[in-house]
């Protein structure tokens, strides 16, 4: 998966010219702790009232459904934008995340006046 080529080898066989190590950056992850974090923060019985708390969880459980959606819809929706499209799609986030990165990384350096203002 990681390297695009399928050579037929099941998991408990190696390869002589592959590590079999694991890679942790390829196993997605579907809340990571800044989301749990944002949800303690968003549901404090002594800052937020019961209908924010009610909102937040909402939001939560509709993210969470959105994402079972899409899981268990992955192999209809994979043959309707074919492996071209799929591909097409893993470089465009590829270019959002690391757009993102570098605006995180910008900003953390103060150096977020380096964007020109004639734009």
């Amino acid at each position: 998966m990681i390297f695009g080529v399928n050579t037929g080898v099941t998991a408990y066989q190696s390869e002589k010219s592959h590590d079999i190590a694991v890679f942790p950056l390829a196993i997605p992850s579907l809340v990571g702790p800044e989301a749990i974090m944002a949800v303690i923060l968003l549901t404090d019985n002594h800052i937020y009232p019961i209908k924010t708390q009610a909102a937040t969880a909402l939001a939560m459980l509709s993210v969470l459904l959105i994402t079972y959606l899409m899981l268990v819809l992955s192999d209809p929706i994979l043959r309707v934008i074919g492996k071209n499209g799929a591909a097409i799609l893993e470089r465009i986030m590829g270019m959002i995340l690391t757009a993102l990165s570098v605006e995180l990384v910008m900003s953390g350096l103060g150096i977020s006046q380096w964007v020109t203002e004639n734009i």
